[in-house]
């Protein structure tokens, strides 16, 4: 288990399955919550390339209470209630598709 502290001095467990990895196009919205609850995910892209028929941004997570995205890449990705993306991430929505 790895733990992540911040300059405030929160504690937050690192998700290891899902850090530093790359997910582009990855759907996790039929996934257990608790895989996601109460932990930090670092380093890990979840870009979603724009969808036929559908604009960005994309729900590819299950609703969760509390998880928090530190230096993630969730470009196109709908950030809910209980999801938090620090300021190092980035979280936009693009109308273009990127080649």
């Amino acid at each position: 288990m790895t733990i992540f502290k911040t300059i405030d001095d929160t504690e937050w467990i690192v998700n290891d399955d899902y850090s530093n990895r790359d997910f582009t196009d990855s759907d996790f919205s039929l996934h257990d919550p608790d895989e996601f609850e109460n932990m930090a995910i670092v380093g890990s892209c979840f870009y979603q390339k724009k969808r036929d028929g559908s604009a960005p941004p994309y729900d590819i997570f299950p609703n969760v209470a509390n998880v928090r995205f530190l230096n993630c890449n969730l470009d196109n990705v709908l950030i809910k209630s209980g999801m938090d993306i620090s300021d190092d991430g980035w979280n936009r929505n693009c109308n273009k598709v990127v080649v």
